[in-house]
């Protein structure tokens, strides 16, 4: 009797041994798939990280930083034509250059610095066009840019203003529209008035619409930064036609 209780006792034991090692089975086998779905979402959301990125700095990718011998302040990429890339920034900026010197251009999206040739600076408005290489620009973008997007404005709209801060990517500052045509002494044409905060190194900035068009660029502002003096895309596009472009 005995006998056959340690028999039937060992086939217990036996019986739950392998339950156990079957439901031991079955968790690493949870577990595994549950480790499988959190790597395919982390990399899901590297992916997607990554790619989000790729497209902002490419939304950006018209921004550059301009630098001269003598100031430091920024750039829009206005167009690729040929083999030619056409650059504009605030004729003040080429303080002390001549039509055919070269200054610095950096590109944002790639961090490199290329050469780019002052070939128009205006006369009447406080706008120059320089000229690079378009192969030294292939991942930019020109700005998107429709003279009717600077005629729907009107006073109380927002736009921001894009530029390169030292050590950082683009950085955005927001404004509001005060004036959208008036006559300004220190320019001697008419200009658009933001209300915005504005510094030193932000001259040439391109201005953009709440859909991300050109608008204008940054000439100017007050003293006490607080009122930006905006060269309206109305002008913009007379000065570029009268450099032939």
């Amino acid at each position: 009797m005995d006998e056959q209780n340690k028999q039937q006792t060992k086939k217990q034991k036996s019986i739950i041994q392998e339950k156990t090692t079957e439901k031991n089975g079955k968790d690493v086998k949870v577990f595994a798939i549950i480790a499988i779905v959190i790597i395919i979402a982390t990399i899901s959301i590297l992916i997607w990280q990554r790619n989000a990125d790729t497209e902002r700095n490419e939304g950006n990718s018209c921004v550059l930083k301009i630098e001269t011998p003598y100031l430091s302040g920024q750039g829009v990429l206005y167009s690729c034509e040929g083999e030619n890339a056409y650059i504009l920034t605030a004729g003040h900026m080429m303080l002390g250059m001549n039509i055919g010197t070269e200054c610095d251009v950096t590109f944002g999206v790639s961090g490199d610095t290329k050469k780019a040739t002052l070939l128009y600076l205006s006369e009447n408005a406080d706008i120059a066009i320089l000229q690079a290489a378009k192969d030294d620009f292939k991942r930019a973008k020109p700005a998107a840019f429709e003279v009717s997007r600077y005629d729907a404005l009107k006073e109380g709209d927002t736009v921001r203003f894009l530029c390169y801060e030292e050590g950082m990517d683009v950085e955005a500052t927001e404004g509001t529209v005060t004036d959208i045509w008036i006559y300004l002494d220190d320019f001697g044409i008419n200009m658009m008035l933001v209300e915005a905060e504005t510094h030193s190194g932000m001259s040439g900035c391109g201005v953009y619409d709440a859909e991300g068009y050109l608008v204008g660029i940054l000439c100017g502002s007050s003293e006490d930064g607080t009122e930006a003096a905006i060269l309206p895309l109305s002008i913009i596009r007379s000065e570029i036609m009268q450099a032939g472009l």
